[in-house]
């Protein structure tokens, strides 16, 4: 974390992973607060063209939340939408099943 902190602070602006990752790290600390930060943080600065990261950054968010008791639903839906939008735009698939499983049971579990 401490080699996060530093690489954020040496690159302002341009941290979006740095924030995911360093999200990652901090669940595995379990400071589930500083690692829903840093999802949201990556989140806001990462574009749209960056579906992966996304993907990634909203479900992770997600699983925290349910971690500590706080409605994922919204973050689920975002990783569903995302994964729709790209397909519209692009004609593909993303795999998100085979990256995360499959949302909309995850959607039917949580959201219900």
């Amino acid at each position: 974390i401490i080699d996060f902190n530093k690489a954020i602070e040496l690159n302002p602006g341009t941290g979006s992973l740095l924030y995911l990752e360093r999200g990652t790290a901090k669940v595995g600390v379990k400071d589930h607060s500083g690692a829903i930060a840093d999802f949201t943080k990556a989140i806001e600065g990462l574009g749209e063209h960056n579906y992966f990261y996304l993907f990634l950054a909203y479900y992770q968010r997600g699983l925290v939340k349910q971690i500590i008791g706080v409605d994922s639903c919204p973050d689920l839906m975002k990783v569903k939408e995302l994964n729709e939008v790209h397909q519209e735009r692009t004609g593909k698939t993303t795999n998100i099943t085979d990256v995360f499983g499959d949302i909309d049971d995850a959607i039917f579990t949580y959201c219900n």
